[in-house]
């Protein structure tokens, strides 16, 4: 019971630092897919660059701050030592994997915009399923409730393998000067 309300409070709290990650991906949309259509190349490849510096620091001021008041954010949730403790753990390896966040969700975001499906695609179901669930289901079985706890942080440090890869390919495809 305690492990499962200590992963349920840290997919709460975690969400609120993911959502910032989409956020700055999705604000940066716009200013991709216009870019992109008027074939202004180069600035897609600049906001491209800014989206991804601002994002990853606001990942790592937003993972630092709550890895360093984990307990008073936990605690906000239930007051059991027990779950805070399994929950602590979960919610600093969270905050840790979180800035391999933003290289993903800029190279998914930019390629959603700009009419690359599929490189999009790939990387959303490569970190919300294709290397989560197996994740899940090796790590509890080695490793149990400490498996569980590393999974999701493990998916996203691994999402970051095909985001290089379609990233690359999107970004050599991409025209070097404005059309």
């Amino acid at each position: 019971d305690a492990g499962v309300a200590a992963m349920s409070i840290v997919s709460r709290i975690f969400f609120f630092i993911f959502s910032l990650s989409i956020g700055v991906g999705q604000g940066f949309q716009p200013v991709a897919g216009f870019n992109y259509g008027a074939k202004k190349f180069s600035r897609v490849r600049k906001g491209s660059e800014f989206t991804f510096a601002f994002s990853s620091a606001l990942m790592v001021i937003a993972g630092i701050l709550v890895a360093l008041n984990s307990n008073e954010i936990i605690r906000l949730f239930r007051d059991d030592a027990l779950v805070i403790e399994i929950a602590r753990r979960s919610l600093i390896l969270h905050c840790v994997a979180v800035i391999f966040l933003p290289f993903c969700m800029v190279c998914e975001m930019v390629m959603q915009s700009t009419g690359f499906k599929l490189g999009a695609s790939v990387i959303s179901l490569m970190r919300s399923g294709l290397i989560l669930i197996p994740c899940i289901i090796l790590l509890t079985k080695f490793r149990g409730l400490k498996g569980l706890q590393e999974a999701q942080p493990l998916s996203f440090v691994l999402a970051v393998i095909p985001s290089v890869f379609f990233g690359r390919l999107y970004f050599k495809k991409l025209p070097k000067n404005d059309g």
